[in-house]
């Protein structure tokens, strides 16, 4: 076949073609992905394939309603708050940005299309008809932008003078155009190259199935990296840890400098997998001789990789906190997918190496080497640090992760340079030939440091600081990516495949052994006299009510508050604290008898965090009963502050994994590390004992305090069955909770063989209020007996507010038996006077989200979310919608009371960054430890300055004054 001559506006060399074949590419996705990202925010019931739907109406009246739908958008996401006003959002601003940026789109794709086109290499004529076609395509495209355009301007001005039916219609025509041609382009391409002429299928699958088999080689690299960065990206307690290892230089140099061993371990433990059979010895000291230049650059690619994925992570954060960086207008995942590329290119066509060689053929090679080692120095080192002394105090703010950030990118490359002309530099030694060692010692740096954790996690409560569990996360993933290399490389010496006996082997024992590991932490207690016992839930509510005759006696109408208490790891624990502490503290100071909140607090019924929260606040009342000068807001900051996060994490990594696989239980479990990890913390911050049995602040036997601690009800789910469980201070009855295990029960049934003088064994208060707060995979669910796994009560009801409501079903039936017991008739009276508030503390902003279109779920997974929603979310406000909907009504009467209802939940948004002036919102992290500005937003919503906008907690104070002068119920 004769040679098709090539399109003489088209001579370049293939090099360059490829070059500019992945320029194009990669900018038109990003600019692509970009558009369908804005294109989310543009979709609504009018527009419903959002600028696609402007484009292609063909209507005047269309279009302008679709315009319409677009004009403003209040912000809603927070009430009046400390944050600066935020100025109204306009998905117009958006639609406009969206078509600007199509312009960019335009000239990627076309110019794409006319490379591929010149690739086909089909004869002249053809080919420049169908480069004609591509910009014809582009041409359309402009002309149906510069139409939607002029509607969008309408939208602004309202000026109806440049736009018609003509303009509409001439948009949708170039629309149209332009998609019949693209798609008429993208059709003959596809076949062409995919099945005609350039066996494009074949070669795909070629591809594919050499990546897969890469895959899979450096499975144990990838998986690692995945897991270290996973949890920053996605979850708010990565995103808040990211801030917390910013707070300290120390911690910045732990961060960036695990970051770098990381990276140099996985750079050359990829190298041992170059050869396709084994060669010795399992860990080379000394780098491999024979290695395939190709599987060179793979490598190297895997180590800036691993520097290149937490950079974008950081972004990620910046972007959730709404923290503006450089070019924001590109979400983080394009970036990711930029700088990964420009690496990418970078690598593959070895520009370090061709820079080193024309420096040495230039000025010499001692002289090239000197200058490549000051510029890896310089940007590596000396830059980022003189840029971090320059930001002075506001190094360590929140803004500044965007300094962090291009550390990372400078180290980024720093690292590429290092890694692709080391051996020119340095011929032997640590850095050179054998850089085997320094990568070695490295590791077992960092393996030594998170075994050492996970043998003394209880370390962190002397140690001061909430900035090392990223590095000790990434020590650990080191750790295993380490030990699962070398266990790999035996395994092709000795043709045993040791990866595989070992999972096996551990299944096998845990199926076939009966495991007690992770059994609820008990401890045995002395018995307490038949005095001090626990009294059944009415007798307790009529012993509390006579226990408040005089206050009773005095006033109109008493008060009695249910609360419940929502799930939500340590930002609800914390927002608990906060809310009850604000009201304790007004009102001892504004109401009549001079006592706190939780004097009028009957129960307190919590989910997972929550229930964590409601008991510090027990066990510190039980402490400090009404005493003014002790209820301050700074007290719990401080307390919270600390890291309650790591010494659970670490050992989840470590002895959890080896000891839930093997019947080997000789140190305590993660649960149980973390309930004395709170204990300790209470011990040093709060100087309260939460380590006390679980009823004994209860005690009847302590009658300076009988009945001022109100009763906690740690809500909980046994797995075997799916039933709620209720561990409680005193005495449940089925009838008034059905369908329900108590806890009470289950330690009554694990003493019955002892006898009544012995010691007992039972559950701290911490302990009992974690069965709450068990949220796998950070804490196991807890064992106490066969068929009795309990685990966190969000999976139930994530709101506690059904347990408030039996609550107050059993002692509103109960308080209708006694009015006919004349015996009874002091509690009875006292009663009518008695009116029940029911009190939802949300740690959650009060969102009013419009109505979202939902996106199709996979099929098989569809069940499976929709059951996590339901048991997470749907019942939590299912549950409390009912106390608000049922109680909330002053004109009616339950169960012979007046009721109330109200609500306390997080009223601020965003605080103030004094490093660049400006308001950022922080995360509000689910997990076991939040950082600074996270806890500042939960504190400001009880601030002065938020006098007018505490909702429910205000009202609650007002009503201690306002009960006086109305009526008693009769």
């Amino acid at each position: 076949m004769p040679e098709i001559p090539k399109p003489t506006f088209f001579s370049f060399e293939t090099n360059r073609f490829r070059i500019l074949f992945w320029i194009f590419f990669i900018c038109a996705l990003i600019t692509g992905y970009i558009q369908a990202l804005q294109n989310k925010d543009l979709t609504n019931e009018t527009a419903t394939s959002g600028i696609i739907s402007l484009e292609t109406s063909g209507s005047y009246q269309r279009d302008t309603a679709i315009i319409s739908s677009w004009k403003t958008i209040i912000p809603i996401d927070s009430l009046n708050n400390n944050c600066a006003p935020v100025p109204q959002k306009n998905r117009l601003e958006l639609a406009t940005n969206n078509i600007f940026i199509d312009f960019f789109f335009i000239f990627f794709y076309t110019g794409f299309a006319i490379l591929i086109i010149y690739w086909l290499q089909l004869s002249p004529g053809f080919t420049r008809l169908l480069m004609f076609s591509a910009v014809i395509a582009g041409i359309m495209d402009i002309i149906e932008n510069i139409g939607m355009l002029r509607f969008v301007q309408y939208g602004f001005s309202n000026d109806k003078s440049s736009i018609s039916e003509t303009t509409a219609i001439v948009t949708s025509i170039a629309s149209y155009i332009k998609f019949f041609i693209l798609a008429l382009l993208l059709l003959f391409m596809l076949v062409y190259v995919l099945i005609l002429r350039k066996h494009g299928l074949k070669i795909i699958s070629a591809i594919i199935s050499r990546r897969g088999v890469q895959l899979y080689q450096y499975r144990v690299i990838f998986l690692g990296v995945i897991i270290f960065v996973l949890p920053m990206w996605i979850l708010d307690q990565g995103q808040d840890l990211l801030v917390n290892s910013n707070t300290q230089d120390f911690g910045v140099i732990c961060f960036l400098g695990i970051v770098m061993a990381a990276a140099l371990l996985n750079w050359y433990l990829a190298k041992l997998f170059f050869e396709d059979e084994y060669i010795g010895p399992v860990y080379p000291f000394s780098e491999p001789d024979n290695q395939n230049p190709n599987e060179k650059k793979v490598s190297r690619f895997l180590g800036v990789a691993t520097i290149l994925l937490p950079a974008a992570a950081i972004l990620n954060a910046l972007k959730v906190t709404s923290i503006g960086y450089i070019l924001d207008i590109f979400p983080p995942m394009a970036w990711l997918i930029a700088l990964l590329t420009i690496f990418y290119t970078l690598i593959k066509y070895d520009f370090a190496t061709r820079a080193y060689n024309a420096l040495a053929e230039a000025k010499g090679k001692p002289w090239a080497s000197a200058a490549s080692f000051i510029v890896i120095i310089l940007v590596g080192v000396i830059i980022p640090v003189v840029a971090r002394l320059l930001l002075g105090p506001d190094k360590h703010k929140p803004s500044s992760l965007k300094y962090l950030y291009w550390n990372l990118i400078l180290l980024a490359i720093a690292f590429y340079i290092f890694i692709s002309i080391r051996s020119l530099i340095f011929t032997d030694g640590w850095l050179g030939k054998k850089i085997g060692k320094l990568v070695f010692v490295l590791t077992i740096i960092a393996s030594v440091f998170f075994i050492w954790i996970n043998i003394n996690p209880k370390v962190f409560v002397q140690w001061d600081n909430h900035f090392v569990t990223l590095p000790l996360l990434l020590a650990g993933l080191i750790c295993y990516i380490f030990l699962f290399t070398i266990l790999i490389r035996l395994s092709k010496w000795l043709k045993i495949n040791f990866v595989l006996f070992i999972i096996v082997i551990g299944l096998v024992i845990s199926a076939l052994s009966t495991n007690n590991y992770h059994q609820v932490y008990l401890q045995p207690y002395s018995p307490r006299d038949s005095a001090s016992q626990p009294l059944d839930l009415k007798n307790y509510f009529r012993e509390w009510v006579l226990a408040r005759k005089t206050e009773i006696d005095q006033d109109s109408i008493y008060p009695v508050f249910l609360v419940n208490t929502y799930g939500g790891g340590i930002r609800a624990a914390a927002f608990t604290s906060m809310a009850i502490t604000f009201l304790d503290s007004a009102i001892i100071e504004k109401g009549k008898w001079k006592k706190g909140f939780q004097h009028y607090m009957f129960s307190i019924s919590g989910a997972s965090g929550g229930t964590i929260g409601a008991a510090i606040q027990c066990a510190y009342r039980n402490k400090h009963i009404d005493d003014a000068s002790a209820y301050k807001q700074d007290s719990f900051y401080n307390f919270y502050r600390h890291d309650f996060l790591t010494a659970v994490l670490i050992p989840d990594l470590g002895r959890d994994i080896w000891a839930s696989a093997s019947s080997i239980s000789k140190w305590d479990d993660r649960s149980a590390v973390q309930e004395k990890l709170w204990i300790e913390f209470g011990k040093k911050y709060l100087h309260f004992d939460a380590g006390v049995d679980f009823d004994s602040i209860w005690s009847r036997g302590n009658k300076s305090k009988n009945y001022e601690v109100p009763l906690l009800f740690s809500n909980t789910l046994n797995v075997d069955d799916g039933l709620k469980g209720i561990c409680a201070p005193v005495h449940l009855s089925g009838d008034d909770f059905p369908a329900t295990i108590f806890i009470r029960d289950r330690l009554d049934s694990i003493n019955a063989h002892r006898n009544n003088k012995d010691s007992k064994d039972g559950i701290s208060l911490m302990t009992g209020a974690f069965l709450s707060a068990r949220f796998p995979f950070i804490s196991p669910s807890g064992k106490m007996g066969p068929g009795f796994h309990f685990m966190d009560g969000g999976g139930k009801d994530n709101s506690g507010a059904s347990t408030s409501e039996l609550i107050f079903a059993t002692l509103g039936r109960y308080v209708g038996n006694q009015k006919s017991d004349p015996s009874d008739s002091v509690f009875t009276a006292l009663t009518k006077k008695i009116r029940f508030y029911f009190v939802s503390i949300s740690n959650s902003p009060l969102k009013k989200e419009p109505r979202k279109l939902v996106e199709n779920r996979f099929e098989l997974i569809s069940p499976l979310v929709g059951i996590i929603n339901s048991g997470i979310d749907g019942n939590a406000h299912a549950a409390d919608s009912t106390l608000r909907a049922r109680y909330g009504m002053d004109t009616l009467l339950h169960l012979g009371f007046r009721t109330g209802y109200f609500s306390i939940y997080p009223t601020v948004d965003c605080i103030r960054d004094s490093a660049s002036n400006d308001s950022y919102i922080p995360v509000l992290p689910l997990g076991w430890q939040i950082s600074e500005p996270a806890l500042l937003r939960l504190q400001a919503s009880f601030g002065p300055q938020q006098v007018n906008n505490r909702v429910g907690a205000d009202s609650i104070i007002k009503i201690i004054e306002l009960e006086k002068n109305l009526k008693p119920v009769n």
